[in-house]
């Protein structure tokens, strides 16, 4: 008598049912390979959201995922900052490539797991506001080229203007956010003029926005963090144009 089973396809939904279940989750990656297989993008799907302490090691994980020049980047990073303290073998090869399966992509979020992982590495306090402004950004470019799912981006404007995001294919990128639903866009930490700011940059981040208008055509929601007014003349500093703006408002409604 053959013994009754369930079909592949009913094992995935009962694996979507348990998308909240993280412990459990982890435990279906040990059942076979199909179970992993189709266990790790639900388990990646958001996995910096309530994350505690003993997870901040999924910043080693992304670290795996790094390209050659990623590495690098990283590396003359950690070494201009005199930390010597962290060992990663780059030759390791991750089964599969986890940031493409991220949905949510929070700038924020991300941005403090990481920092909070890196912590425990710096002793001198000076550097701990360079993590932020010169290693951190290296992780988030990393997860955005890779990405292929996001359907939420919570993204910094002053992204655009880290040297890691220097030679980054934002087409690339765009192309990629055909699933997006939900845009956020802040404002609120962009110095207008700052040491990062440059012609480049603006017209990079303007492509950004362009391309998101023409690609994004499932967007419903749409959130526009300001920055507080500034005492200069910003009159050339416009970050977002009045067409841009008008483009992102038409593709939600």
């Amino acid at each position: 008598m053959t013994l009754p089973y369930l079909t592949d396809d009913c094992i995935y939904y009962i694996l979507q049912h348990l998308q909240n279940d993280r412990l459990t989750l982890f435990k279906c990656l040990l059942v076979n390979r199909f179970w992993c297989k189709s266990t790790i993008p639900l388990l990646y799907a958001n996995p910096f959201a309530n994350i505690t302490e003993k997870n901040y090691s999924i910043t080693l994980t992304l670290i795996l995922c790094f390209n050659k020049a990623e590495i690098l980047q990283l590396k003359n990073q950690l070494g201009s900052n005199q930390i010597n303290n962290i060992n990663f073998d780059k030759e390791h090869k991750p089964l599969f490539e986890y940031p493409k399966y991220l949905e949510n992509y929070n700038n924020n979020t991300i941005s403090s797991v990481i920092y909070k992982w890196f912590v425990k590495y710096v002793s001198d306090l000076s550097i701990f506001k360079k993590l932020y402004y010169e290693i951190i950004p290296i992780f988030l470019q990393s997860i955005l080229r890779q990405s292929r799912n996001i359907k939420q981006l919570d993204i910094s404007i002053n992204l655009f203007y880290k040297e890691s995001f220097k030679n980054f294919n934002f087409q690339n990128f765009t192309s990629n956010l055909t699933k997006l639903n939900l845009l956020s866009l802040n404002f609120q930490n962009f110095q207008p003029g700052g040491t990062d700011h440059s012609t480049v940059n603006e017209e990079i981040e303007q492509e950004f926005l362009g391309n998101i208008t023409n690609i994004c055509t499932n967007t419903s929601k749409l959130i526009i963090k300001l920055a507080r007014p500034y005492q200069h003349d910003t009159s050339n500093d416009l970050i977002i144009t009045t067409t841009t703006l008008e483009k992102l408002c038409t593709i939600i409604q």
